[in-house]
């Protein structure tokens, strides 16, 4: 019966890896009921999905997709997003970190964009920003010189006429 049953877990969760835009492992431990059921929430919120699977189960799905994962050891989960949303959930998994102290959550490893990152470059997830800021960045960029121009134009005409009633102001004042 077990075996019928880790069959179908695998199918289910080999469809969610095909249909993935992006995803994050974490690892967690001595998470209760109630922290559970508060992070599922956040991730639905976001707009994102968490599973709990074996490792092995989810390592063989994941090497048969073609993502080579380091080895997951512990409690693990997976946290499938659309596209960028990837980086939205190790965020949430870094804020319901520094909120619950005493639990053992980190982003084990990620796929994003098709990349697998894992260790130092997964945890580092969390600080990636999102597609709209660095479209926001972008375009300040590219406003930048232009509105240097515009600063240093506008400067010169009001120097100007700031030196023209100085002279007017010195000629008139010497008159008098």
């Amino acid at each position: 019966m077990p075996n019928i049953v880790n069959k179908l877990t695998v199918q289910e969760f080999a469809g969610e890896v095909e249909q993935m835009g992006s995803c994050i492992v974490v690892g967690f431990d001595k998470m209760t009921v109630a922290q559970a059921e508060a992070l599922r929430g956040k991730f639905r919120n976001a707009g994102v999905g968490f599973h709990v699977l074996k490792n092995r189960l989810a390592v063989k799905v994941f090497e048969g997709a073609g993502y080579a994962l380091p080895k997951l050891v512990g409690k693990c989960g997976v946290v499938f997003a659309p596209e960028e949303k990837a980086i939205t959930a190790a965020k949430l998994v870094r804020e319901f970190q520094t909120e619950n102290k005493e639990l053992a959550l980190e982003v084990l490893a990620g796929i994003v964009e098709g990349e697998v990152l894992a260790g130092g470059d997964a945890k580092m997830i969390a600080d990636m920003p999102d597609k709209q800021t660095v479209r926001g960045q972008l375009a300040g960029l590219l406003m930048a010189p232009g509105r240097g121009i515009a600063v240093s134009l506008s400067g010169l005409g009001s120097g100007l006429a700031r030196c023209l009633q100085q002279r007017a102001d010195g000629e008139g004042g010497g008159n008098a």
